[in-house]
């Protein structure tokens, strides 16, 4: 008997922890400090003015942090070379290549592809050359390229030509 409720126990248990998964300490400590930072203040009412205040008062720190934080000088820059770029680099950032291969080849309205379809696009596409410097270089020569065709382009629409 006692084999028996062993082995029922031991087939249980795997179940049970899968229902009860263990968050990261990375996550709950992400977590923890944003509900200190989210929890009403000591005496706070129901009524409306003093939510307000709160809020308030929360939106002010978080603006200071971020005052903070942007007063380096490396980190104002990482952010406006993250988020910000020149109207006409618009168009060249949202072209994908992959997309355009995939209209080439008459792939693009397939919404699913098998083991086998990806592999003969893979050995298509030729090895994959994501950070190499040669790599780099050549995609910075085609954005100056563009650039160049683009500002050339504007220029003779305001010549009149």
């Amino acid at each position: 008997m006692d084999i028996a409720d062993t082995t029922t126990q031991g087939a249980m248990t795997p179940q049970a922890d899968l229902t009860s998964k263990v968050k990261s300490c990375r996550k709950l400590g992400i977590q923890k400090s944003l509900s200190q930072e989210c929890k009403p203040t000591e005496g706070a009412g129901d009524s409306g003015s003093e939510k307000l205040s709160y809020s308030m008062s929360n939106i002010i720190d978080v603006k200071d942090k971020l005052s903070h934080c942007l007063s380096s000088r490396l980190l104002r820059k990482w952010c406006m070379f993250e988020w910000f770029y020149s109207a006409i680099d618009y168009p060249w950032f949202a072209k994908s290549e992959f997309v355009e291969y995939l209209n080439h080849v008459k792939l693009g309205h397939v919404p699913r592809l098998t083991r086998v379809e990806w592999g003969v696009i893979r050995s298509s596409l030729g090895k994959p050359r994501r950070l190499s410097k040669q790599f780099l270089r050549e995609e910075r020569e085609k954005l100056s390229q563009y650039r160049d065709s683009v500002r050339q382009h504007y220029a003779e629409l305001r010549s009149g030509a």
